[in-house]
């Protein structure tokens, strides 16, 4: 149960620095500008979530649920999106 937490706060961070933080707008701008499907998969907190998932699942083995890798990915995604929504009702 802590690794699951542990991944998921690193999913949540990874997933906020990617898709809001100004240390990635450049590159946002970039990929706006020439790859808009690449831009449109780092602007959405939901989508660049899923793919983070999927890397840390890939990458921290203790962190799997043992459903398969796209099926952990997709935990992950829906655990962090419950995080985003409760930090959203937070901040109202």
């Amino acid at each position: 149960m802590t690794m699951v937490l542990f991944a998921s706060a690193c999913i949540f961070s990874i997933t906020q620095i990617i898709s809001e933080s100004k240390l990635f707008s450049d590159v946002r701008g970039f990929f706006g500008r020439n790859l808009t499907f690449l831009y449109n998969l780092t602007s959405c907190f939901l989508c660049t979530s899923v793919w983070v998932s999927f890397f840390v699942a890939l990458v921290l083995p203790n962190a799997r649920f043992e459903h398969g890798l796209f099926f952990d990915a997709m935990y992950y995604s829906c655990i962090v999106w419950f995080m985003r929504l409760f930090e959203t009702f937070l901040t109202k």
